[in-house]
């Protein structure tokens, strides 16, 4: 039977060396993989990273370099199965082969009435990005995604009634806030929520 297990993260990467002692002096040993949070993480990245900036080089965008990573083996962290094109965009930033881009929004294509980016709409109600992410997610927003430059960005469907309520959400107490926040209104596209 076994008397005691040893688990021990090398550095702060997915990499995990498990060892089992058994009764009777007997020892295994084992290589886990774990999710991490973070890209940089990642055991790999020095290498992956390496990687994306050579497929860059040679004139590729950021959707064709995800492919190719998937398509050799590469892995990101958080237990997702493949790159993106905004994943390796993240990577090349990172690495220094790009720069990221601040300020203004990047201009999208065919945008509909009451549509905002992410960003503009979190600015606009004064709540971090992620938070209207998770609100998309949760379903109390509608969203599409649209291609820009290779990636692929959210627009969330917001009115002015809509973005009232969610003002008046964020300025209530965090126990109260949940029956102030508006669900998703069938009527309007919802391709990704």
């Amino acid at each position: 039977m076994l008397e005691r297990v040893l688990v021990t993260v090398i550095g702060a990467s997915e990499q995990v060396r498990l060892e089992c002692h058994w009764q009777g002096g007997n020892r295994t040993s084992h290589r886990l993989v774990r999710p991490v949070a973070k890209l940089k993480a990642l055991s790999t990245y020095p290498d992956l990273a390496a990687r994306a900036c050579e497929l860059h080089r040679q004139g590729r965008n950021c959707v064709e370099i995800a492919e190719i990573l998937n398509q050799e083996g590469w892995r990101p962290p958080k237990r997702r199965d493949t790159f993106n094109g905004s994943m390796v965009r993240r990577v090349l930033i990172g690495a220094g082969r790009i720069e990221a881009k601040r300020g203004a929004p990047r201009l999208v294509p065919h945008r509909r009435p009451n549509e905002w980016t992410v960003n503009e709409l979190a600015a606009e109600i004064g709540a971090p990005p992620g938070t209207i992410y998770y609100w998309v997610q949760k379903g109390r927003l509608s969203s599409r995604s649209v291609e820009v430059l290779g990636t692929f960005n959210k627009l969330v469907i917001a009115d002015a009634a809509t973005i009232a309520k969610l003002k008046a959400a964020r300025a209530t107490p965090l126990p109260f806030r949940r029956a102030l926040l508006p669900s998703v209104n069938p009527s309007l596209p919802n391709s990704d929520s």
